[in-house]
């Protein structure tokens, strides 16, 4: 146990995950302004709803801390709540852009040995599809983990 615990400490060392934790607070920050209208974008420019921007920005709160969660152990209350705080709010994003309302746009490319040979642009349904498979993994996920935590108590 304690030699599995120790192989996934983070090679960084405990000065680059500050400075890694830092650098995605600053991210999640100014997403957090965007979200509360702080930042001088149009409404009509967002690409998504304003909720779901902060929810991003709780993402790359909680990202930030996982270099420091290695250290801390699998079964520690702190390295779950990072956990919880990247899982969740991925969830959510993916469930908004399977599921919600409006048009979506996406993208895709086939690269072979690293290099794209391929790109064009996916139909709202298949995109719409590979997020839903996603987002229902990710929700079953969620559920396992929210039905192991109330079982414990």
């Amino acid at each position: 146990m304690i030699e599995r615990e120790r192989a996934a400490v983070s090679n960084l060392p405990p000065v680059g995950e500050w400075l890694f934790a830092v650098a995605f607070w600053i991210a999640a920050l100014a997403i957090l302004a965007l979200a509360l209208g702080l930042l001088p974008l149009p409404i009509g420019k967002l690409p998504a709803p304003r909720w779901l921007i902060g929810v991003a920005a709780l993402l790359f709160i909680a990202a930030g801390f996982a270099p420091r969660a290695t250290r801390w152990g699998a079964s520690s209350w702190k390295t779950r709540a990072v956990g919880a705080g990247v899982l969740w709010p991925l969830a959510i994003v993916c469930n908004y852009i399977a599921f919600g309302s409006g048009a979506r746009m996406f993208s895709s490319s086939v690269a072979v040995a690293g290099s794209v040979v391929q790109r064009g642009v996916m139909p709202e349904s298949g995109g719409r599809v590979l997020f839903a498979c996603f987002a229902v993994a990710l929700d079953v996920w969620v559920l396992a983990i929210a039905v192991k935590w109330l079982r414990r108590k």
